[in-house]
């Protein structure tokens, strides 16, 4: 070969390794300096093939003209693996020279090694029995079985062969199932064998191992979802069917036996996380010694651990496990503002003593449905520099967080997660969900708290659980608003948790929602008149007082709403530190921090209050005034603890303003219209979570003052603002065709869909409408803009501080609440009719 072929090809080979990773051709292609003229190259079997994550190696010779290529995976020259790649190891092309073809697709100096390997994998398509002369437009019935059974025994040794038997050999797996004995090692304590391990630790020139290894691990799922899926399609011991153009010692002869392949695939699992643990043994070792690999990976666990403390545009904690730099333990918080943000995810990192030869294995710890995640844990990513560690933690984060990524079914490790994700509108919604769910439950349960430092960088400490014991009395309970529809079930929920309490309820009017029991006292009272609230108190003697009473989201004007939000809980708070009381139990809004116009995503408590310029709602604002009041009266000099609980969208039975109108729309015949596209996640909370959240406030309350012990900034109730929701995001309409379901609409899904805009066009003609005539429209521009907002909210802070977890779900919820309307409504109707 001339100079300019070697320079030529060389280059080649330098622009293929910087780019041909599997993120972009599914090719590897490492070469040596010792004879670039003779390449080895490895293809991945194209997904959705019955090639599909199967590894097929090829070897080939660089001449001046075509150049010559042999395939290797053919079980020792005994399977034909496609009609134009034969037993024997001939490639048919005709860039190759091995196959007549058209003018112009000969081989050509222009033409390189790139282009040769995407021609061979061109051929490993979905119905390769086509690829045979002859057979291009085969559509007879017979073709069709062969087409079938040709498709079944390629997707069986495809597992067997390219997969089972490469990595069994990479491994020492005998063919009997034993395992053969490991060269000495790093692992050894015996002198002079031990150095020279450590000091060679380049292993042979093995191009396709490592790749092949973590590949795998990738992949694994869909082996073993390929498995399940066709083993019950074929008898066990089955004969392969003979194609009409093989022959002898030119075929794919065989009996299928899954399930022996999943037992040899499973052990080739089990063996990888072995050699997996061994790396951390093997690295301390490293460590002792003083290799070059551990002194680099110490250096860069410094480097990377200083970098993040810089970075403010992710929140994760590095550490070494048991001080030892080839293992690293990654804790990351996910973004705010994401389907990431309240979750707390560890992760491992492992490194080999041949770092970078070998490439780190990474596993998540804390289970994360996630379409580039596995089920077992393993992500598939792609580092920028391999032999960096740092580049290896950006693009496992960058992998988790990204939002929109090109459609690409070779990063598809979590065959579930990824058919949701890449599938209909509905199973997107179905991913998210799921995504959500496993986010909300990394927090649940652990024995962790994080604490966030200005650095940026987490501090993970045990919980001390400080859990408020289950007090049979919280002494002296006031509930303002105690007849409406949240203070009633608050009053009910008291009563049965907590029977020694003496409760008393404050409200307007009192005369309905009453308890059954006589010991409860009803005074009907103005919060807003200092004297009114002051005689109760004085009667009473509060030791808790749980603030509800508020008009509802409609029920006034802006005067109003600041007379009873705002004036009313000034006096409340006022009297209660002159009376001694202990707790203040606040019911704020979510919202507080919403304009009634932007989306909400997982918000938390460290949103601010919207500026009272922007903010379109005037009972927003007037929460948000008496909230602020709420919190500024904690700890003041009467000692009395203050808290505020933010719940959204309350919905139960005494709901006159949510599930009731839903209903309402139901009665009126207009499920059929849906506004908006129904991609807006709404929390909606039942009332008795609600409750709920107000007792282990109180409870809170009560034990921290009555303990008179610091309580840890992270754990404190007092002074602070807890959003209470159902834990249970749901799609704006979905929550409204469940209602009209349970009251017995059979609409479904098939709606007409108006959009946001033309819905918008519609609410301000009706309201000009309806205000010449004096009415209130039926559709208003507020109602749409509700409708098809984004509003949920992230209760981690009241799992963590309250122990709150919601008690009824939300189909329970709905069910319970569409019993109880449609019951009142027949009560109405047979009093009626008397």
């Amino acid at each position: 070969m001339s100079n300019h072929s070697i320079i030529r090809l060389t280059r080649e080979l330098s622009d293929i390794q910087k780019s041909a990773d599997l993120c972009t051709s599914n090719l590897a292609l490492p070469c040596r300096d010792v004879d670039v003229r003779n390449v080895k190259a490895i293809i991945i079997g194209p997904p959705e093939s019955p090639y599909e994550f199967g590894f097929f190696e090829f070897s080939r010779e660089y001449p001046g003209k075509a150049p010559s290529v042999t395939a290797t995976t053919t079980n020792g020259g005994r399977c034909r693996f496609n009609p134009n790649i034969y037993a024997q190891g001939k490639v048919c092309l005709s860039i190759l020279g091995t196959w007549r073809g058209e003018r112009g697709e000969e081989w050509s100096s222009a033409q390189g090694l790139e282009s040769i390997l995407i021609s061979i994998q061109s051929l490993m398509s979905s119905n390769p029995y086509e690829n045979e002369p002859g057979f291009e437009d085969a559509k007879s019935e017979n073709d069709q079985k062969n087409i079938a059974d040709y498709v079944a025994k390629i997707r069986h040794e495809t597992l067997r062969i390219s997969v089972i038997q490469r990595l069994e050999e990479y491994l020492g797996i005998n063919p009997d199932g034993t395992v053969q004995a490991p060269p000495s090692s790093a692992s050894d304590d015996s002198g002079d064998g031990e150095d020279a391990a450590l000091d060679d630790l380049s292993p042979v020139f093995e191009p396709f191992k490592d790749l092949c290894k973590r590949r795998f691990l990738w992949y694994y799922d869909s082996y073993l979802l390929t498995i399940s899926e066709n083993k019950g399609k074929v008898t066990e011991g089955q004969p392969f069917a003979k194609m009409p153009f093989e022959c002898t010692g030119n075929g794919m002869e065989g009996k299928f036996g899954y399930p022996e392949l999943e037992r040899r695939l499973k052990f080739i699992g089990e063996m990888l996380d072995k050699e997996t643990e061994n790396w951390a043994a093997e690295g301390l070792l490293a460590k002792k010694k003083e290799t070059g690999v551990a002194a680099n990976l110490q250096r860069q666990f410094e480097q990377t651990v200083e970098f993040y403390k810089k970075d403010d545009s992710v929140t994760l904690d590095i550490e070494l496990v048991e001080n030892n730099p080839f293992v690293w333990q990654v804790t990351y918080f996910g973004r705010p503002m994401t389907n990431l943000d309240g979750g707390l995810f560890k992760i491992g990192i492992y490194f080999s003593p041949r770092f970078p030869e070998e490439q780190p294995r990474v596993k998540f710890a804390t289970p994360l449905f996630h379409h580039r995640i596995s089920k077992d844990g393993v992500p598939c990513y792609f580092p920028k520099r391999t032999e960096e560690a740092k580049s290896h933690v950006e693009a496992i984060i960058e992998a988790l967080e990204e939002e929109s990524p090109p459609y690409d079914p070779r990063t598809m490790v979590n065959p579930e997660a990824s058919k949701l994700y890449w599938g209909t509108k509905d199973q997107k919604k179905d991913y998210n969900r799921r995504l959500r769910r496993s986010v909300q439950r990394s927090m649940e349960g652990s024995s962790f708290l994080s604490t966030k430092l200005a650095n940026n960088i987490i501090v993970v400490i045990i919980d001390p659980k400080m859990a408020a014991p289950n007090l049979p009395s919280l002494g002296s309970v006031i509930i303002t608003g105690g007849c409406g529809m949240l203070g009633h079930h608050i009053v009910n929920l008291l009563h049965q948790r907590h029977p020694q309490s003496q409760i008393s309820v404050i409200d307007i009017h009192t005369s309905r929602n009453r308890h059954t029991d006589p010991q409860i006292k009803y005074f009907d009272a103005d919060i807003t008149s200092q004297d009114a609230v002051l005689a109760v108190f004085r009667e009473v003697q509060p030791d808790i007082v749980i603030h509800t009473a508020s008009p509802t989201l409609m029920g006034g004007s802006k005067e109003f709403f600041e007379k009873v939000n705002v004036g009313g809980t000034r006096c409340l708070l006022e009297v209660s530190a002159e009376m001694g009381v202990k707790g203040f139990v606040y019911t704020s809004s979510a919202s507080v921090i919403s304009d009634g116009v932007s989306d909400l995503i997982n918000a938390d408590e460290r949103w601010p209050y919207v500026p009272q310029n922007l903010q379109n709602e005037i009972y927003s604002q007037s929460k948000a005034d008496a909230e602020v009041l709420v919190l500024a009266a904690n700890r003041g000099a009467s000692g009395m603890l203050t808290t505020a609980l933010r719940p959204a969208g309350i919905f139960g039975e005494g709901d006159v303003q949510l599930v009731v109108r839903m209903y309402d729309a139901y009665k009126s015949g207009k499920t059929g219209f849906q506004l908006g596209d129904n991609n807006n996640l709404f929390d909606f909370t039942y009332v008795t979570n609600v409750a709920h959240a107000h007792l282990l406030a109180a409870v809170a309350l009560k034990y921290t003052h009555s303990t008179k012990m610091p309580v840890p900034e992270e754990r404190k109730v007092d002074g602070e603002t807890f959003f209470i929701t159902n834990d249970q995001p749901t799609y704006f309409w979905d929550f409204s065709r469940t209602v009209w379901k349970a009251a017995g609409d059979t609409t479904g899904i098939d709606v007409k869909i108006i959009s946001k805009d033309i819905g918008l066009a519609l609410a301000t003609i009706m309201e000009w409408l309806w205000w010449a005539a004096g009415k209130v429209p039926s559709l208003s521009r507020k109602q749409v803009k509700f409708s098809c907002m984004t509003r949920y909210y992230n209760i981690g802070k009241a799992k963590e501080r309250l122990g709150y977890k919601p008690i009824v779900s939300l189909p329970d919820g709905i069910e319970r609440t569409m019993k109880w309307i449609m019951d009142q409504e027949a009560a109405e109707n047979e009093k009626k009719s008397q």
